[in-house]
């Protein structure tokens, strides 16, 4: 993705065929973080593109300072970024969401001289094999959860239940 520096969706489709066919053969869990940022197109009205742009960038450096060597992290659509967790458990996934979402919270950026941007996001999470034996059962039930972390309010984290 030309505007993260993070994978995008086609990479991220190769990706998964990849690492549920290992997890199958090595009898591990695979989770998947669906995250969408907050509240992007307030961000781009009240301070123009730049500003949700700067925004993006901004969660995407998080996320690559939040995960491992072997994560997958990719830019899936205009405010949507998704995660590959290998080896991950949905306990410990739904912890790295938690965390990183804390760390965003905490995060104060100054834009723009001396306008200050916060910036949140609303997370979902589903691990295979326990929500689902393929990679677009587990993506597509990690995308429920986030729907319902938006019901919820935002700015939180949902693990598929």
């Amino acid at each position: 993705d030309s505007l993260t520096g993070l994978h995008n969706r086609h990479y991220m489709e190769e990706v998964l065929l990849k690492e549920f066919a290992r997890a199958e053969r090595g009898d591990y869990p695979i989770s998947i973080i669906l995250i969408d940022l907050d509240y992007l197109k307030d961000l781009n009205d009240v301070g123009g593109h730049a500003t949700g742009d700067y925004a993006l960038r901004s969660l995407a450096t998080q996320l690559r300072a939040c995960t491992r060597k072997g994560d997958t992290i990719c830019r899936y659509g205009g405010d949507e970024f998704a995660i590959i967790l290998p080896n991950t458990n949905a306990k410990d996934a739904l912890a790295r969401a938690r965390e990183l979402n804390q760390r965003m919270k905490a995060l104060t950026l100054l834009f723009r001289g001396d306008n200050v941007l916060r910036i949140t996001f609303t997370a979902g999470i589903a691990t295979y094999p326990i929500h689902g034996k393929t990679s677009d059962e587990i993506f597509n039930f990690a995308d429920v959860a986030l729907y319902r972390a938006k019901l919820k309010g935002r700015n939180r984290v949902e693990l598929f239940s």
